[in-house]
C-alpha cells in the first residue's frame, strides 16, 4: 500500500449529486419536512418528459441565486445514452 501525503492529493469540490426519483412531489415533501433544504430551481423538459428540482441549503446560496452544493432530483425515464443499462435491484 502506498502512503500518499495529504498535500499530494488532488483537491476536489463536490458541487452536486443527482438522484433519480419515482415521485418528485412526494420526494420534495419529504425533504421539506425533514431537512432545511429549499427548492432553488425546477424544470420540466417536454421533449424527454423529465422533471427536475434542485435543492440547496439556504446558507449555501450564492449572490446569483445558485448554491455551492445542490441535490438534483430527477423524475422520469432517464435516457440510456446517459445511464447505460442500469437495473434497479433490492434486497
Amino acid at each position: 500500500m502506498t502512503n500518499t501525503s495529504t498535500s499530494a492529493k488532488i483537491a476536489t469540490l463536490l458541487t452536486h449529486i443527482a438522484l433519480p426519483v419515482r415521485d418528485l412531489a412526494a420526494t420534495l415533501a419529504f425533504y421539506e419536512r425533514y431537512t432545511n433544504l429549499a427548492v432553488i430551481h425546477e424544470r420540466h423538459d417536454p421533449e424527454t418528459d423529465l422533471r427536475t428540482a434542485w435543492l440547496a441549503n439556504e446558507r449555501d446560496r450564492t449572490t446569483d441565486g445558485a448554491a455551492r452544493f445542490v441535490i438534483v432530483l430527477i423524475e422520469g425515464k432517464l435516457p440510456t445514452k446517459i445511464t447505460g443499462d442500469i437495473q434497479e435491484q433490492y434486497g
